[in-house]
């Protein structure tokens, strides 16, 4: 889906052509870099107008229970719809390993683990040393099926698209080892294209993004277009860098516990930094007008957001990295801020 002037979603239409006698002909004819995810066909009655979307039949059951889906991927292949397309009834498709990928598996979706995160996180802020092994023990126990069960569809599907960007989407959920393990099993064609780069970027970032490295650094503008470096606006003792953006509800829900804290540090020798991934400059903007926070604030507009969540392996946002005073990582997008807070006073009492 894409966005519209108005930011609002829509299904662009990539080809269309008009039925007569029972046959058409689709002409656009161009090679995809990466499949087209989510793609869907819609036929419209030339006489009652009605728009009609094609449903798929699945051969796979899902708890014993047939299904259908509004959609398929788009790849390089030669795909073949057939059934009773008039009354969209018993229609199939056939050709595409992605969409069969798809229909078996879609996105395989792991279990919550931001609860436990959070607890991890606020047992390390109080020192629970037998505490925090069972939780870390509990979190480990609650993905072994996942990344068992994944790693397996990752080593029989090693030419699909789908299990890639699997792989990519939950990232996160993977040790760099478990990451760089994956990676390799991929069609090497595969790995070349978007999603593979991603992945690839993802993985040596990961590498750089550790505590006690240095974090990457940057010239962004703020909103008179003023460019900054990290050195510009860094603490002397330390440096809290938040990426957030104006459509993002818990972002903003945060912004007065922010305010709260610079007040108490800004003085202290500790700064804070947000960094935009906002998708439009005017809206960016607005935001910042609005919430009125005191502090540098930066983005890379009108360029493209996706050149920071590369660089700094961002998935979800909000999303916090702290900073000591040599611009050196000290926590690596932590899941509670009572653990920024307690790391930061430490850093504070330690000069």
């Amino acid at each position: 889906m894409k966005r519209d002037q108005k930011n609002k979603l829509y299904w662009p239409t990539i080809d269309s052509a008009c039925v007569l006698n029972g046959k058409f002909s689709l002409h656009r004819d161009t090679i995809l870099a990466d499949p087209g995810w989510a793609s869907s066909i819609s036929y419209k009655d030339s006489t009652s107008k009605k728009q009609t979307q094609l449903y798929f039949r699945s051969p796979y059951l899902k708890n014993g229970k047939a299904s259908s889906h509004g959609s398929f991927i788009l790849e390089n292949a030669d795909i073949f719809i057939d059934g009773d397309l008039r009354n969209n009834k018993d229609v199939s498709i056939k050709g595409s390993k992605e969409t069969d990928f798809s229909m078996q598996y879609g996105l395989i979706y792991p279990p919550s683990i931001y609860i436990i995160n959070k607890k991890i996180d606020s047992l390390k802020t109080i020192s629970a040393t037998e505490k925090l092994a069972l939780a870390e023990a509990e979190r480990t126990e609650m993905l072994k099926d996942f990344k068992k069960t994944f790693k397996q569809i990752i080593a029989d599907n090693s030419n699909v698209w789908m299990a890639l960007l699997n792989t990519y989407e939950y990232a996160d959920y993977f040790s760099l080892a478990e990451l760089e393990e994956m990676a390799a099993i991929f069609n090497k064609e595969l790995m070349k294209g978007p999603t593979g780069q991603k992945l690839s970027t993802y993985i040596a970032q990961s590498k750089i993004l550790l505590t006690d490295q240095i974090f990457p650094a940057f010239s962004y503008v703020d909103a008179t277009k003023k460019k900054f470096n990290l050195n510009d606006v860094k603490g002397k003792k330390g440096t809290l860098v938040v990426f957030w953006a104006s459509w993002c509800g818990p972002c903003r829900a945060e912004i007065p516990e922010l305010k709260t804290f610079y007040a108490e540090y800004k003085n202290k020798g500790i700064k804070l930094l947000s960094i935009s991934i906002d998708h439009d400059i005017a809206d960016w903007k607005k935001a910042l007008n609005r919430e009125q926070m005191p502090w540098v604030n930066l983005s890379n507009l009108p360029g493209d957001y996706k050149e920071i969540t590369s660089k700094y392996n961002i998935k979800y946002i909000p999303a916090m990295f702290l900073l000591d005073g040599n611009n050196k990582l000290v926590l690596v997008n932590p899941n509670d801020f009572k653990l920024v807070k307690e790391k930061v006073s430490d850093i504070v009492k330690g000069d």
